[in-house]
């Protein structure tokens, strides 16, 4: 195990080179990304995001900007590795939460 998204522990299969997730409490384990440049990838345009974003006084606006980067984002990494947006992965949800405003 190397990394924790919230409720999801990470961990990478060095036979193959794939990044899967699975639950603190247990469940099903899920291929989250297909090798561990991806994972890196979304992870460090997220927390650039997050660390780069001033807000105005103006929510709606705020939501738009964030919501039209994280779509930019994703389809970066989607044009490498589609893994991360697929199935029950947690990375649609953080990304809705990013966008919305609820990480800072």
């Amino acid at each position: 195990m190397f990394g924790w998204i919230p409720l999801t522990h990470l961990a990478l299969d060095t036979s193959n080179g794939k990044v899967f997730g699975f639950s603190e409490n247990g469940g099903s384990v899920q291929c989250l990304h297909a090798d561990l440049s991806s994972l890196v990838k979304l992870t460090s345009e997220l927390g650039a995001l997050l660390k780069s974003f001033v807000p105005t006084e103006d929510d709606d606006e705020d939501y738009e900007r964030r919501a039209a980067a994280v779509e930019h984002i994703r389809m970066e990494v989607a044009e490498r590795d589609e893994l991360p947006f697929h199935g029950d992965s947690i990375w649609p949800e953080v990304m809705e939460e990013i966008a919305a405003g609820m990480w800072s």
